[in-house]
């Protein structure tokens, strides 16, 4: 018995164009959901204020209090890089208290820091949209 599939290579081009198409949108998605995630970690780093050398506002657990405004200019985006799962980005402060204030700890002159966190709460607020931004970008790509 003999079998002859017309279109087969045709196909296969068809699938790698649309894996391709698909490996470029979802590291362009992974850059947009990391934007998301900044946006809303600038907004936490936005809701109170006080002046330099005034107690702060925000209580443990709450995101710290904007003073000069360097902490939340720091968080940054880095660009989607690949790895063995697929692709993977980068978001958070790049100051040197960045890290002490969102987890806590003892600062440089010895006084103790509550945790004060504000990328993990930034993290548990945009799974919709994060979700949202990748399926309409799958949708796109394959259609």
């Amino acid at each position: 018995m003999a079998f002859h599939m017309m279109g087969f290579e045709e196909m296969r081009a068809r699938l790698r164009e649309v894996l391709g198409r698909l490996d470029q949108v979802t590291a362009e998605a992974a850059m947009r959901a990391g934007l998301e995630v900044q946006r809303e970690a600038q907004r936490l780093l936005s809701l109170s204020s006080h002046a330099p050398g005034t107690p702060t506002p925000s209580g443990p657990g709450q995101p710290p209090s904007l003073i000069s405004g360097a902490l939340r200019r720091s968080i940054t985006v880095e660009a989607p890089e690949r790895t063995a799962q697929g692709w993977a980005i980068s978001v958070g402060p790049t100051i040197v208290y960045g890290r002490i204030q969102e987890l806590g700890g003892t600062a440089g002159n010895g006084a103790r820091l509550p945790p004060r966190p504000y990328m993990r709460p930034a993290w548990a607020v945009v799974p919709d949209k994060v979700r949202d931004i990748f399926q309409d970008a799958w949708r796109d790509a394959v259609n």
